[in-house]
């Protein structure tokens, strides 16, 4: 078992959006809720009453180095459910997701001798206030096999069917600008009515836990 723990501190700069009009039966809503967040009223408008549904296919998985200190060989892998199906429900300030990979979105290129490919995910993204957010997010795999060109000697295909990796992660960024409407970018629950963009500092963390199994790998140290 391995475990790994990492801290990332970023930088964001969201580009301005293109400034929209509003309707005169929102205006009212608009000016009680700027005033409570502390933001002009004539750059945003928000829609919290509306309940949004999201469906995403990604691609975005992790990949996995080893070296041997031996001999200096590296073996890279990935996993067989390198595909996901996402689900997301957003109201108000909160948004939950789930992610998995069907069976008919496994990569077929190694099927026939590694079929108990999977993954599943869950996450979390809410605002304590109207410019601090919070992301929560929880992901595991099951099933890799070789990345790349060949790099051992002698070595066919590497298949690592009960090789797992389960992170935990998190994110927590503020909005400087509170005149920039964070949500119309990410999950249209307001509009940006003018014009405008912010820097937004984000510090990243995570923890995660890896069981190889190398049993069919008798050259690699």
């Amino acid at each position: 078992m391995r475990d790994f723990v990492y801290f990332c501190i970023g930088l964001l700069v969201m580009i301005p959006l293109h400034s929209q009009t509003v309707r005169d039966y929102h205006l009212e809503m608009q000016a009680r809720h700027s005033e409570q967040k502390g933001y002009d009223a004539s750059y945003r408008v928000n829609y919290f009453q509306n309940i949004i549904l999201r469906t995403e296919l990604s691609s975005d998985v992790t990949r996995l180095q080893f070296l041997s200190e031996r001999t200096g060989e590296l073996l890279a892998i990935r996993p067989a459910a390198e595909y996901k199906l996402g689900f997301s429900f957003n109201y108000k300030w909160i948004a939950i997701g789930f992610s998995f990979t069907p069976e008919f979105l496994l990569n077929t290129q190694k099927m026939e001798e590694l079929n108990n490919g999977k993954s599943l995910g869950f996450n979390i993204k809410f605002f304590y206030t109207d410019r601090w957010r919070q992301e929560l997010g929880y992901q595991s795999y099951k099933g890799f096999f070789r990345d790349g060109p060949q790099r051992f000697t002698g070595l066919g295909d590497v298949l690592l069917d009960d090789t797992t990796l389960e992170t935990i992660q998190g994110s927590t960024f503020f909005i400087v600008n509170p005149d920039y409407s964070f949500r119309a970018h990410l999950v249209q629950t307001e509009r940006q009515l003018k014009s405008d963009g912010s820097l937004i500092p984000k510090i990243r963390y995570s923890y995660s836990v890896l069981k190889p199994n190398f049993g069919n790998i008798t050259n690699y140290e």
